[in-house]
């Protein structure tokens, strides 16, 4: 009966214990993003689904394929998981410890050496700790901190990824801006040229303009062959960071709205970054573990107890004395042993090897180490937010003026084209103001999509574009 209820009680502890580890909220059993990618980078399944059916690609659409095709918000959600076990096998040290034993001693029973040792016996033990100085409660209390800064190193990461993405995707419009513009000037010269050899024919323009124009238009050529060549380059970046198509058309960058950003809030945009945040549990991480390493100097106290399944029996000899005749008797009959005991045991450490000073010593060095990776990312991150809005200020003020500057340039360009006509200006002047506006033109939507991007990167450094606040990048319902 005894051994039946005990059945059932092992049954039902390894049943919940296997419940316990198989269940997690982080990973996704099909290989896809978990619920913690998700949630980190604000992408849904719908998210990924639509974007089949679309002809152009936003820079939205492009990181949501990132962060379903590439590996790395996945490899974030294994350091996840990770953590979660390593949390979950700290609570385990709270459980009793159960195992099945069986014994065959060597050599075996004889009548002149009998000790208990020497019994053949299958026992199932169990062991629950009471006091280890606390150690097992430091040790939960780093996994669970551990746990925490893996999930926000996830929001980092995502935030990471977004720039990166976001760098290669204007990368590509970059280059195809210039590409175009490129072809838009080499098409007027070729009419510029067009028209030369038909004033040429009737003795109005000379055979050198004529010649120099070629030239430039040789030299466009050769630009325009560049510039595909750096386009092919770029769109190939792209597709490697998303896991996309080379060929995929993409949308201009979106102008957002601007940052609700105040200087004189750094601090608290400090605190709310994620990779400060990491680096604060990792601090507390090392404390804990500091203090798990202190208790290897305090004393244990555990209770043991044994149930023997089976238990070889033979007899001990027992000697009796009759005290009347003095003769001596021998009861050989198989003595009978109780089928289990329990054992309450205390520890006190004396000499470990200074195995116990040296790891108190390894997690001081790391306690300090943790505390200068701290003060580092609060530094860095301080320059990332300031220097990320000063960029962000200073490429508006750069893409306004710019917008001026092609302006005139495209005004000079037809008032020179009509002076030619009148012979008031040679060739060279509208060369001159033709080269004028491919370089403001490249210059201005260069800016543009500078600006865009500095735009992303000011808000990926105060958080704005992690989690919900990346779904302000889906501007797919606009179009």
């Amino acid at each position: 009966m005894k051994f039946n209820r005990l059945q059932k009680v092992l049954s039902r502890l390894i049943t919940a214990m296997m419940i316990a580890s198989s269940a997690t909220v982080i990973a996704s059993a099909d290989g896809g993003p978990g619920l913690l990618v998700m949630k980190a980078s604000g992408i849904s399944d719908g998210d990924f689904t639509r974007i089949a059916g679309k002809k152009r690609l936003s820079l939205f659409d492009c990181y949501a394929l990132a962060v379903y095709n590439t590996e790395t918000m996945k490899i974030q959600e294994e350091h996840s998981v990770q953590a979660e076990a390593r949390r979950d096998q700290a609570i385990g040290a709270f459980l009793p410890k159960v195992s099945l034993k069986a014994l065959k001693p060597w050599p075996g029973y004889s009548n002149n050496y009998v000790t208990p040792s020497q019994r053949s016996n299958v026992s199932l033990n169990a062991r629950q700790n009471l006091f280890t100085g606390l150690s097992e409660i430091y040790q939960y209390s780093a996994a669970a901190k551990d746990l925490r800064a893996k999930k926000y190193q996830a929001f980092y990461g995502a935030g990471r990824l977004l720039l990166e993405v976001a760098a290669a995707y204007c990368g590509v419009l970059q280059n195809e801006k210039k590409l175009q513009t490129g072809r838009d000037i080499l098409d007027l010269y070729r009419k510029m040229l067009n028209e030369l050899r038909r004033r040429a024919s009737i003795g109005r323009s000379r055979q050198s303009e004529i010649l120099r124009t070629n030239s430039q238009i040789y030299v466009l050529e050769a630009q325009i062959k560049f510039q595909e060549n750096a386009l092919a380059s770029a769109r190939l970046s792209l597709a490697t960071v998303a896991g996309m198509s080379r060929d995929a058309p993409l949308y201009d960058i979106q102008f957002l709205r601007d940052p609700a950003y105040d200087a004189g809030k750094l601090d608290e945009k400090l605190a709310d970054r994620w990779d400060i945040k990491s680096a604060r549990e990792q601090v507390e991480y090392a404390d804990s573990n500091l203090k798990s390493a202190w208790s290897g100097h305090l004393p244990s106290a555990y209770v043991e107890g044994t149930y023997y399944l089976y238990q070889e029996k033979f007899p001990i000899p027992i000697y009796k004395v009759d005290p009347t005749s003095g003769r001596i008797s021998v009861n050989t009959t198989p003595t009978k042993v109780r089928n289990y005991s329990v054992n309450l045991g205390v520890e006190l450490p004396l000499f470990s090897g200074w195995s116990a000073t040296n790891r108190i010593r390894e997690a001081e060095s790391v306690r300090r180490e943790a505390a200068l990776n701290y003060s580092k990312t609060v530094r860095l991150a301080r320059q990332e937010i300031l220097d990320s809005y000063r960029t962000w200020e200073s490429s508006g003020i750069e893409t306004r003026t710019l917008k001026k500057a092609l302006e005139s340039a495209e005004q000079n360009y037809r008032v020179v084209t009509e002076e030619y006509g009148r012979s008031l200006v040679t060739i060279l002047d509208v060369l001159t103001s033709l080269t004028t506006l491919q370089n403001a033109r490249d210059q201005y939507e260069s800016a543009v999509i500078r600006h865009g991007l500095d735009r992303i990167k000011l808000g990926v450094a105060v958080n704005e574009f992690t989690g919900p606040g990346a779904r302000a990048l889906n501007n797919s319902d606009k179009r």
